[in-house]
Order: C-alpha cells, then sequence, then structure tokens
C-alpha cells in the first residue's frame, strides 16, 4: 500500500517542496502580489522578488492573521487593529474595502488544510 501511494503522492510532494524553496523568502516570509483595479481582484501570484512590483500598499501580517482572514476576519478590521502592518495609504486600502471582503467571503468558503 505504501509503494503505491508513494507514486500517488509524489508529484504533489515535489511540487509543494518547490513551491516551498521558491517562494518561501525573507525569513520564512511569503509574498502575494494581487492586481486590484476598481475594487475588483483581477489577479494573484506569487512572487520570488517583491521590491520588482510596483505596488501601492504592502500588507504584512504573521501567519496566524492571515489564516483568521482566510476564515472570515475583516481585512480593514485587521489594519486598524495594528495585526496587521500597512506600508502604504489607508485610503487606498479602504477603496479596496469591497475586493477585500469578496476575498475573504471566497476564501471563507474554500475547505483549506493548513500544512503549517
Amino acid at each position: 500500500a505504501w509503494p503505491a501511494l508513494e507514486d500517488l503522492i509524489r508529484g504533489d510532494l515535489d511540487s509543494l517542496l518547490a513551491q516551498l524553496e521558491t517562494y518561501v523568502v525573507d525569513d520564512s516570509r511569503v509574498h502575494a502580489h494581487l492586481e486590484l483595479e476598481d475594487g475588483v481582484c483581477r489577479r494573484a501570484q506569487l512572487v520570488e522578488e517583491p521590491s520588482a512590483r510596483d505596488v501601492g500598499f504592502e500588507l504584512e501580517a504573521p501567519y496566524e492573521t492571515w489564516k483568521d482572514l482566510l476564515e472570515g476576519a475583516d481585512v480593514i478590521e485587521s489594519v486598524m487593529s495594528n495585526e496587521m502592518a500597512l506600508d502604504g495609504s489607508v485610503t487606498r486600502v479602504i477603496h479596496y474595502g469591497d475586493a477585500a471582503a469578496a476575498m475573504g467571503d471566497v476564501a471563507g468558503e474554500t475547505d483549506a488544510r493548513y500544512l503549517f
């Protein structure tokens, strides 16, 4: 049974390890770029080199805070309560509040299994 299981999950494990090696940088930080336009998230992707992106603002938080967001916590409340650090304009973040809320709603409806 174990050899068959190993064959079945080998590709997934290799992919996860490659993602860890590629995207976990800066002392265990992962950087994602969200392309937001008119309150809508048009694209989301992990990035290897965050300084290569021209961003309007950056949000930084501990892993637990990001998990809370995926489970439905409010982004704006997280910023205002200092659970999440903001580098940039609060006005700009508030402008994208609807997109952030929608992202939280979708994430909350998605089955998730946390590896860490």
